[in-house]
């Protein structure tokens, strides 16, 4: 009788006890030597017996548990001398064990979701947009357990960098300029029926709107237009007055803040870009959304979306006497009093001669190198790089940073590479608007049952990076605002990064781009991972936020020449986005948000804007900046709703994190 029939029971992982069956041990030896071009059946039979034998010794005392069982299995692979077999079982046995873990974890995650009914900011989260992050939460795991190649998931769960947005991972691309003139004048279908062409800006507003609806649903970050007030004057009819204009306008910053996409998880995340034309009626079109914004909504609450971008351009709108100059005035008032727009520069370093488009409050869409104009393209995933944890790292190790920076920069990039070559699968008909309707670049000849990659291979993959300041606090001593020899030491690590970025760019044939990364998600994992690992440090893990990209941290005191002058020089570096924030203690004049423009038009940034505490009081409607009680009426808690600039965009406070809110209440201003 075969020795196997002594061990009747084994104990489950989770204390169960079942039937012993030794039919599952030479299945699984077979499997694992077929994994490797082997499997011979009497060969695993044999094996299994060996197993088998092991575990007697353990039956004595209790009964043997299935981590005992698979230890077996291995040490009789091993030592049986069949090494690649074993190779197989014991990664067969890893992933096993990730996938178990994954639905602990997510069945956790889950319980947490559903259990925020106590938050105070838990009326902000609908039932809709509860089931949306648990179907994120349960596709972010399979991505990260079942897709990811072994070293990536590691690099991202030990906190190497971030994986932006895992969620979508393989799912669709990120963000995406739509053309707006093209859809304007002759329409688009969506998935339940036909838009006509707009022939007046009312109908233009709706049609825009509904546009940016619909790419959202196609495509999970930002969607936006550029040059905005061209392709609106374009059908804009001759005897439209500027009260219909604003109208317009007015209707379509309602939507934008009022619709709900993505079947009510947010309204749509949305940029749009004006101000170089100088053509009468789109320098009216632009008055007129800047007149929108500066309103807000129907009690004059601060308005969200969508994100300005002031398009700044010498000899159009930089100086007095410029045909535009008087529209730049008007923007930088309304951004002293509602933190938007932002302004693009368009003859800085980076940006003269090119076709640029910013989007997402910082994110740059850059030329293509397959010549496709900025209107149909966008970017198609970010992976952000986490430059303190490589400083700590080379400390630690007592090495030279530059050698582990060009590994983690290599890394990240084979992962934008693994991401993009799975969204190239993607069919045409599985993003029914956005390449369906022929919109992204390179999708016109495509048909529903085509791949998307013909298409995709115009949109760009970006290099993100956060925490400079911290890691020169590691290698330094100091960062980049407090001494200029840190400063030369950022500018070679980032100069370096965007060498082996714009290499791999021409190896690979594709848009990749190293970004200047404005982020919540990955600034906040960042500093938990690195304290953990490294101890408290400080100036680096001591603090719940690394400092975005290449910025100083806000709480150091300086002058707004000088951190421009600090900041600006990253920009051309960066060409996958970039921006420098001032930090003003109250909102101010447009003659102060002016100065700002000027300062860093002049010193060849490439976007940059103001930050500020934008405070509204919903029992009285006063806006500003606003302490714990409304100095009008007296009003305090839930009355106020606190509106901050967070990863270059705007964004309520509720949705921000305590220690998030602390950071940024902390920054200190530069008037």
């Amino acid at each position: 009788m075969p020795t196997s029939t002594l061990l009747e029971q084994v104990r489950k992982r989770d204390g169960r006890i079942v039937a012993f069956d030794r039919a599952k041990i030479a299945a699984a030896i077979l499997k694992a030597a077929q994994a490797v071009q082997g499997g011979d059946p009497h060969l695993a039979e044999t094996l299994s017996d060996e197993v088998t034998e092991r575990l007697l010794a353990v039956a004595e005392d209790d009964l043997p548990t299935v981590e005992q069982i698979q230890d077996a299995i291995e040490r009789v692979l091993i030592e049986g001398g069949h090494a690649r077999t074993a190779k197989a079982f014991i990664l067969y046995r890893e992933r096993r064990s990730r996938i178990r873990d994954a639905k602990t974890e997510l069945m956790v995650a889950v319980e947490e979701i559903l259990g925020e009914g106590d938050r105070p900011d838990a009326r902000h989260a609908s039932p809709s947009e509860k089931m949306l992050r648990i179907g994120a939460t349960a596709s972010k795991e399979y991505y990260l357990k079942r897709v990811l190649p072994e070293e990536m998931a590691v690099a991202h769960v030990r906190g190497d960098f971030h994986i932006q947005d895992l969620e979508h991972y393989a799912k669709a691309p990120n963000s995406f300029i739509l053309p707006l003139d093209r859809m304007l004048q002759q329409g688009f279908k969506t998935e339940h029926g036909t838009v006509r062409g707009a022939r007046r800006p009312q109908s233009a507003a709706a049609l825009a709107a509904i546009a940016l609806q619909a790419a959202q649903n196609d495509c999970f970050g930002g969607q936006g237009f550029d040059r905005f007030d061209t392709a609106i004057a374009a059908i804009t009819p001759d005897g439209t007055t500027d009260a219909e204009l604003r109208q317009a306008m007015e209707a379509l910053v309602f939507d934008l803040n009022l619709l709900q996409s993505r079947q009510g998880g947010q309204v749509p995340y949305s940029t749009l870009s004006f101000g170089d034309d100088p053509d009468p009626v789109a320098c009216r079109v632009s008055f007129a959304l800047l007149d929108a914004f500066e309103r807000g909504l129907g009690r004059g609450e601060p308005a969200i979306y969508p994100n300005l971008v002031f398009r700044h351009r010498a000899g159009v709108s930089a100086e007095p006497g410029d045909p535009n100059y008087d529209l730049l005035q008007r923007a930088c008032e309304v951004a002293a009093r509602r933190m938007q727009p932002t302004f693009a520069f368009l003859d800085a370093p980076g940006n003269r001669g090119a076709d640029v488009a910013y989007l997402s409050g910082c994110a740059r869409v850059a030329p293509d190198r397959h010549g496709a104009p900025v209107a149909g393209r966008g970017a198609i995933a970010t992976v952000t790089l986490n430059l303190a944890r490589v400083a700590l790292r080379a400390k630690r190790d007592r090495a030279d940073v530059l050698p582990l920076l060009e590994r983690q920069t290599r890394l990240a990039l084979r992962s934008l590479l693994h991401r993009y070559s799975g969204l190239t699968r993607l069919k045409v008909g599985e993003l029914p608007f956005v390449m369906g309707e022929h919109l992204y670049a390179g999708s016109e000849a495509l048909s529903a049952d085509d791949e998307v990659a013909p298409a995709l291979r115009h949109g760009q993959l970006a290099l993100g990076f956060v925490g400079l300041a911290e890691a020169l606090n590691v290698l330094a001593g100091a960062h980049h605002g407090e001494s200029d020899a840190a400063q030369d030491l950022g500018l070679t690590l980032i100069s370096r990064m965007r060498e082996w970025v714009d290499a791999a760019s021409e190896e690979h044939d594709l848009n990749l781009v190293l970004y200047g990364q404005h982020t919540d998600r990955g600034a906040s994992r960042f500093p938990l991972l690195d304290r953990r690992d490294f101890g408290e440090v400080d100036g680096v893990t001591d603090r719940d936020y690394y400092t975005n990209a290449f910025g100083v941290p806000g709480g150091f005191e300086m002058t707004a020449e000088r951190r421009i002058a600090v900041e600006a020089p990253y920009h051309a570096l960066c060409n996958g986005g970039h921006l420098t924030t001032l930090e003003w203690a109250t909102p101010g004049t447009g003659a102060g948000a002016a100065r700002i423009v000027s300062l860093l038009a002049r010193a060849g940034a490439g976007l940059g804007g103001l930050n500020f505490p934008l405070d509204h009081c919903a029992a009285c409607g006063r806006t500003g900046a606003i302490a714990e009680r409304c100095p009008e009426c007296g009003a305090t808690g839930g009355m106020i709703r606190r509106v901050r600039r967070l990863a270059g965009y705007l964004s309520p406070v509720e949705r921000f994190s305590p220690g998030r809110f602390a950071e940024l209440a902390a920054r200190r201003p530069v008037l």
